[in-house]
């Protein structure tokens, strides 16, 4: 998260335009998604590991808990993200019209 407002911060000077705050906020959004995509299938793989060595019922009470958790998270932090990046674009838009950059 950290990482992200540090790139928010190096790219949010006077001389972009408010298209291109968009598409630059959009490529952070999409990076940290193909993070979150790339972990989730991590974990995908290590219950599918993990399901190969207990037992049946044990899997399916495993991932009965897991995946609600996890769909909600990935749910929750594209929600985010989204909600981020519009915020943004439009906060440093005012901030050029009103001269405060």
């Amino acid at each position: 998260m950290y990482l992200y407002f540090i790139a928010l911060s190096v790219i949010s000077h006077r001389a972009l335009i408010t298209a291109r705050h968009i598409v630059v906020f959009t490529q952070i959004n999409q990076l940290f998604l193909v993070v979150i995509r790339t972990g989730y299938q991590v974990i995908q793989k290590f219950l599918y590991l993990l399901g190969r060595y207990i037992r049946k019922v044990t899997q399916l009470v495993v991932l009965g808990y897991f995946y609600p958790c996890m769909i909600l998270f990935t749910l929750g932090t594209k929600w985010f993200l989204t909600f981020f990046t519009i915020h943004s674009a439009l906060y440093f838009s005012f901030l050029r019209q009103t001269g405060a950059s």
